[in-house]
């Protein structure tokens, strides 16, 4: 408790300072004043990798929570590394398209 209350002390006023840094735009002093227009990249809805995700979240979920086997505990720790992966790749847009 004491270690977290030392932590706090140090870490949020740096945190203040950064922020509000980065929000009155004095954090990078050469940026060029107006950034060229891209247009988003198109990329093709993948409802099963939602499925997928809600579908491991469940299973994982379960296989946890439910029983106390070491072997049920990895295939549940596995199936919720899964399900984080399938729901960044279901929800992960790219930020700018390739084209010139």
């Amino acid at each position: 408790m004491i270690a977290t209350a030392l932590g706090a002390v140090l870490l949020v006023p740096s945190l203040a300072i950064l922020y509000g840094l980065l929000l009155r735009g004095l954090f990078d002093t050469d940026a060029p004043a107006e950034r060229p227009a891209v247009e988003p990249a198109e990329i093709p809805p993948r409802p099963w990798l939602l499925a997928a995700a809600a579908t491991l979240l469940g299973v994982g979920t379960l296989l946890t929570m439910l029983f106390e086997t070491p072997v049920t505990l990895v295939l549940g720790l596995l199936a919720l590394c899964g399900f984080a992966v399938c729901g960044f790749l279901a929800l992960a847009r790219p930020l700018e398209s390739e084209r010139p």
